[in-house]
């Protein structure tokens, strides 16, 4: 018997959802060039799904052509899903194209933007300023995530500013103002944020849960596991209450 055939067909003319699914599920075709090819559709469900494919696949063949829609695309759910893509990708080549990002009119594409910066535009000029930049934006998901995203870039030289805006910060904010403080180096501030798991509204204490969870170490891991126990156990929301349960398996595990 012959070799299977491993080479993608030639891009069609037109793609539908349908045929760009047949392409990725032939296990004898590379699916990349024809999802590649799909970009350049007029139809956005079409381009927006074959962003979703190169997202799982994660080739370094698709970094030009995500950058490009992240750039160029109409659509901001496809921006945003370029944004993500790239984040996953690591390839830093994509951080100019993150940075202007962070300007895009869509809060979705600045959230994305500022979480793939977080993760792969460490030790890079204008990284940090641009999320800066975020933590004056009017959203404030897309400044939660601008703030956590500084605390992976290890750049002290923006702990003095940190501390002068945390306080004006809402609750749901200012506890991923802490996680990051602590990121760079300085003291976690433990019983804060268990004031607004205890306190705070519905997101606020969603969002300290999960600050709590993520810096527990193996010297106060017993602390934070009591604190969060002890939420849960006066929790009334279920949503948060559920919340409150995967963090301390998270834990446990």
């Amino acid at each position: 018997m012959g070799q299977p055939v491993t080479a993608s067909p030639a891009p069609a003319a037109s793609w539908l959802p349908e045929a760009l699914l047949a392409v990725v599920q032939d296990p004898f075709l590379d699916p990349v060039p024809s999802l590649l090819a799909a970009l350049g559709e007029d139809n956005a469900v079409v381009r927006e799904e074959a962003v979703r494919y190169l997202k799982e696949i994660r080739s370094v063949r698709s970094v030009e052509s995500l950058i490009a829609c992240l750039r160029h695309d109409a659509e901001a759910s496809i921006r945003w899903e370029a944004a993500e893509a790239l984040a996953l990708l690591g390839d830093v080549r994509a951080v100019p194209a993150l940075v202007e990002a962070t300007r895009d009119p869509n809060e979705m594409v600045r959230l994305c933007a500022a979480e793939a910066l977080g993760a792969i535009g460490k030790n890079i000029p204008g990284v940090t300023s641009a999320l800066v930049f975020l933590l004056d934006d009017p959203s404030m998901l897309v400044r939660l995530y601008a703030v956590e995203a500084v605390g992976y870039l290890g750049d002290r030289a923006v702990v003095s500013l940190l501390r002068a805006r945390m306080g004006g910060e809402a609750p749901a904010v200012r506890v991923w103002y802490v996680f990051t403080l602590w990121r760079l180096g300085e003291p976690f501030t433990f019983e804060d944020v268990r004031a607004v798991l205890w306190r705070g509204g519905y997101t606020a204490r969603l969002q300290a849960a999960t600050v709590l969870r993520l810096a527990a170490t193996d010297d106060n891991a017993e602390r934070v596991v009591s604190a969060l126990r002890r939420a849960r156990d006066r929790e009334r929301h279920p949503t948060v209450r559920e919340h409150l349960e995967r963090q301390i398996a998270d834990l446990a595990g």
